[in-house]
């Protein structure tokens, strides 16, 4: 099987550079890190251009090092992230075995659509950003602790071609103590997207995707300042003029929060029960359905929380 044009050059000089890391991978694991840190570092050096060949007419764009093969080999490295060992594994076998594509030719739909087969995931966006778009992300984390050890991680990403404006990627976030760490993979689907975790250790740093899947030149991590304060409660915006207003909390103590929103007759308007379980929580409170008025809202948990707040909408 061979490529049916050299637009899509990936399926012929990509799969040949990723699966000679694969080699080294399972075969010569001293040697596969150095080869795979060269690879990725390569693609890096410019953001322009796409694996998928727009110009034919040029054999050096054809056979660039840095797309066809390099970036090509990072993009399917990539994909096995997504789809995982197994999928990634039976899904390339399929295509292999494809009986409309044996002794013939191929295109990346046709990967793309056995890979799908198997996974049972919908590639369209993976494709179409790392295929056909240019450039790759880059990723900013701004995170916090509170005082029950649970962290918060605000997860930001810029992209450095205006081809994409976002890569919608799992991403691993390994947060690390004095003596110990543990990892998350989250799926990161916009920026901006606040994650919670509850590692059980003080956490010193956070680390953006540890082993390097994601084709990305900048990942940095910042710790921002939280509140030492237990049950620390802020309503805002108040007075609120129109949109949802926000109940924060931070630090509680109690496993269980009670809310009830009450209009200026007393009557019940809004209630709502939640665990927070240790978690710093933000909660909308529907008020850009409520008319112009005062409201009252009663807070409370089992032990420690008992207050009322005016809300003037």
């Amino acid at each position: 099987m061979t490529c049916g044009s050299w637009q899509h050059i990936l399926l012929n000089e990509g799969f040949a550079t990723y699966l000679s890391l694969m080699f080294l991978e399972f075969g010569f694991p001293n040697s596969y890190g150095p080869n795979y840190v060269g690879t990725f570092n390569s693609v890096l050096t410019d953001s322009s251009g796409s694996v998928f060949c727009n110009d034919t007419s040029s054999v050096s764009r054809i056979f660039s090092g840095r797309l066809s093969y390099n970036k090509g080999a990072m993009v399917l490295h990539m994909l096995r992230k997504v789809v995982g060992d197994s999928s990634f594994a039976r899904g390339v076998r399929r295509y292999l075995n494809d009986p409309a594509l044996a002794n013939g030719f191929a295109l990346t739909a046709d990967l793309k659509r056995n890979i799908e087969a198997e996974s049972g995931k919908n590639l369209d966006n993976f494709f179409q950003k790392w295929v056909y778009g240019e450039g790759y992300p880059n990723y900013q984390a701004d995170w916090k602790q509170n005082n029950n050890n649970w962290v918060t991680v605000k997860l930001n990403q810029s992209t450095s071609h205006p081809s994409v404006k976002f890569y919608d990627m799992p991403v691993t976030l390994l947060l690390r103590g004095a003596t110990e760490g543990k990892s998350y993979t989250v799926e990161h689907s916009f920026s901006g997207q606040e994650f919670s975790f509850n590692p059980g250790f003080k956490v010193d740093t956070v680390i953006i995707d540890p082993e390097m899947w994601i084709l990305s030149k900048i990942k940095t991590s910042k710790k921002i300042n939280s509140s030492s304060v237990s049950n620390e409660i802020k309503i805002f915006p108040n007075p609120s003029t129109n949109g949802p207003v926000y109940l924060s909390l931070v630090n509680p103590t109690d496993r269980n929060l009670y809310l009830r929103l009450y209009n200026n007759l007393g009557q019940l308007i809004w209630q709502k029960d939640l665990l927070t379980a240790g978690n710093d929580e933000l909660i909308n409170i529907p008020a850009d359905r409520l008319s112009r008025g005062i409201y009252h809202l009663q807070v409370r948990s089992e032990k420690s929380i008992k207050l009322v707040k005016k809300i003037v909408r």
